[in-house]
């Protein structure tokens, strides 16, 4: 195959912006898409490739694996070493139990699995994942798999069949990621099936490619080649991480990297242009920079005290293409020639490299994270109880309600039923619940209202689109089977969402999703927009929209005559506390007994959602406020997030058992009444 420098050029124009985008760098808001750029080159290079050797009548699987293996297995493997003995020194044992189960999911080529099932509230962010971008490699090597045995299938019925049967994949692919992406974002997101269609679209090219496209008009291939680099940056600089993705979206830049491969040649403006010995360079190193800039960036993010600055990831950029220099002139070129290393060795030495690594991540992961490499009074300072979705059950279907689900905990035999509704901060309360509702006798069931993204019915999130407001309809509908379910059912209700972030933007009231404490902590989160129906059905960032829609939610709870148990805002920290005191030991080798941030500043950002809140007044509602637990309580003006090196927080923002226990003592004694009385509609008054 005739190598084209134009390609290692588009490598070039996808890896950049991805490394950009992983640093925060806001410019390349869409940088994620040269994923997708990468997608399309590897189809459209693996099947050219394969095409020439089925042609010339010496295709092997055996060699095409080799060839794979030289390619791919040597600098990931020197990576996924480096990664093991630097998230030994540096990951907390919760964090390191993770990291193995990642080093587990990228030696077996499933890391978008296991990305796709870490995926959620309870995880570290992506951004202090080392291992989490390993998972388009695994996509990539799934496709590897399945793409070789379907061109020898369907090559016995000739070309016409084979670039047949990779439309109907191709169509197939896009339609299920656009569909799944409506239904779990997450799965369309790291599935193969959903992604498929990326690789396929290059696989296409190739066939294409092969038809004399040297004859068509030179105008017309600068044109065509003009557009696809075109819409390559277009989706760079415009695409967020509200924007759907993968689906149609998608579109944009994979078929501009078509329009690129296809007709960006040597004789073209932008062939010329991407031919350039600097894209060319950075393309050469392009794999090796998609290795190692992951890990560089979130082991400093984890083991920094404060957020890290632009200036401190500019300095890890240059680190990581360091290392990806490095990794390529001394470990990619070295084994890929045959001279050097002999096809028998390089499939020995792959075998034994899954092997060790499997071994390593599966003793990790048994050993809990080596626990003992820290001394024992840090314990729970370094790894809190966590509760996590599903520890009770699996949210099967509630009462044949097909749109709802949950799970029961307590005291399960009771027939004294409480509902507990919310997002990942009602799950964290779970632990201490299930110790209060098993003294009470009291049988609570968490239920999860689906197509509702912040259980906060009249909410959606993402772009304003008819997708939104869809969404929004059904959540509405959703919300109304519970309440009707409610009536019958329940004697109370617990209510959990971390409200604030989840009304974000509200001009000059609410700014940001992350929080940030004001002295150092800035919580690794990724942005959100959230909107609000207003009153003509319009999705809105109005703020008194947004105040309207929270007074209808909790207006509409009380009216079903049930307790009502509307659980503030928790605290948030800004530091991930296990983390931050893990790291305090790394630098000093001490923890801090007690952590606390600023009261002042938790009342500044939530004033807006402790207003809304109180807006709907009921004699049925208690408003259960974990500010008077947290805050000013053993430290004036501070809210508490560690005590006596006991953290009351799993993370920055989700109560550990022994932080919910203030909130569950709290709803027990309100409830102890009226079980005793056996009052069917218990109505209580707040304080």
């Amino acid at each position: 195959m005739q190598y084209r420098k134009e390609i290692d050029g588009l490598r070039a124009l996808a890896i950049v912006p991805v490394i950009f985008f992983h640093a925060d760098f806001t410019l390349f808001t869409g940088g994620f898409v040269g994923v997708d750029v990468f997608f399309v080159i590897s189809g459209f290079l693996i099947t050219s490739l394969l095409l020439e050797e089925h042609r010339n009548k010496h295709f092997s699987f055996l060699n095409f694996y080799e060839r794979r293996a030289r390619r791919i297995l040597p600098a990931l493997f020197l990576m996924l070493l480096v990664s093991a003995a630097c998230a030994y020194r540096i990951l907390s044992p919760w964090d390191l139990s993770d990291f193995a189960k990642s080093l587990l999911g990228a030696n077996l080529f499933v890391a978008n699995i296991a990305a796709y099932q870490q995926s959620g509230y309870f995880d570290a962010s992506s951004a202090i994942k080392p291992l989490l971008h390993i998972w388009s490699l695994s996509i990539e090597e799934q496709y590897y798999f399945i793409l070789p045995i379907l061109l020898v299938v369907l090559l016995r019925w000739g070309a016409r069949v084979l670039t047949l049967g990779l439309g109907i994949l191709f169509a197939a692919s896009l339609f299920a990621s656009e569909r799944k992406l409506s239904q779990d974002n997450s799965a369309a997101f790291y599935f193969i099936y959903s992604r498929a269609w990326e690789l396929l679209l290059g696989s296409v090219c190739a066939l294409v490619s092969l038809k004399q496209l040297h004859k068509v008009s030179g105008w017309l291939q600068q044109t065509a080649a003009f557009a696809g680099v075109a819409m390559i940056v277009f989706a760079i600089l415009t695409f967020t991480q509200d924007t759907p993705f993968p689906g149609l979206s998608a579109l944009i830049p994979t078929l501009g990297t078509a329009l690129v491969l296809l007709f960006a040649r040597s004789t073209t403006m932008i062939g010329k242009w991407l031919a350039n010995p600097l894209f060319v360079g950075i393309g050469l190193i392009s794999y090796s920079a998609y290795l190692w800039h992951q890990p560089v960036f979130a082991f400093y993010r984890y083991q920094s005290l404060n957020h890290p600055t632009q200036t401190a990831m500019l300095v890890c950029m240059a680190l990581s293409f360091l290392l990806a220099y490095l990794s390529w002139a001394f470990v990619e070129k070295p084994f890929r020639d045959k001279k050097r290393f002999s096809q028998k060795q390089i499939f020995i030495s792959a075998l034994v490299g899954i092997f060790a690594f499997c071994s390593i991540a599966t003793i990790t992961y048994q050993t809990k994270g080596f626990p003992n490499r820290f001394p024992t009074e840090y314990a729970n300072a370094f790894d809190p109880p966590k509760i996590k979705e599903g520890k009770f059950c699996h949210f099967t279907p509630l009462n044949s309600q097909a749109s709802m689900t949950g799970c029961e905990f307590g005291d399960v035999a009771s027939t004294w039923v409480v509902f507990l509704i919310g997002d990942s901060h009602a799950s964290s309360l779970i632990g201490a619940l299930d110790e209060e509702f098993q003294r009470l006798h009291i049988k609570g069931v968490r239920v999860r209202l689906q197509d509702c993204p912040h259980n906060i019915p009249g909410m959606a999130s993402g772009q304003i689109s008819q997708k939104n407001q869809q969404q929004i309809d059904a959540c509405l509908d959703n919300f109304d089977t519970f309440l009707k379910l409610t009536e019958s059912t329940a004697k109370a209700v617990v209510v959990s969402i971390r409200w604030t972030p989840k009304l974000y933007p509200i001009p000059h009231v609410i700014d940001t999703f992350a929080y940030d404490n004001g002295e150092g902590g800035v919580e690794y989160k990724d942005p959100a927009s959230n909107f609000a129906r207003s009153k003509t059905g319009e999705l809105t960032i109005d703020g008194e929209a947004k105040r309207q829609t929270i007074i209808r939610f909790t207006q509409a709870l009380a009216n079903t005559n049930k307790q009502i148990f509307l659980v503030h805002a928790i605290p948030e920290v800004g530091w991930d506390i296990p983390r931050f005191n893990f790291t305090n030991h790394m630098h000093s080798g001490t923890v801090s007994p007690n952590i606390s941030t600023s009261h002042e500043r938790f009342v500044q950002r939530n004033a807006f959602i402790s207003e809304a809140l109180q807006a709907a007044p009921a004699s049925n509602v208690v408003h259960i406020k974990p500010e008077q637990f947290f805050c000013s309580t053993i430290e004036k003006g501070r809210c508490m997030a560690q005590i006596n090196h006991q953290p009351l927080y799993y993370d920055s923002n989700h109560l550990a058992t022994e932080g919910a226990r203030p909130l569950a003592h709290a709803i027990g004694a309100y409830l102890q009444p009226s079980i005793a009385l056996n009052l069917d509609a218990p109505k209580l008054h707040a304080p």
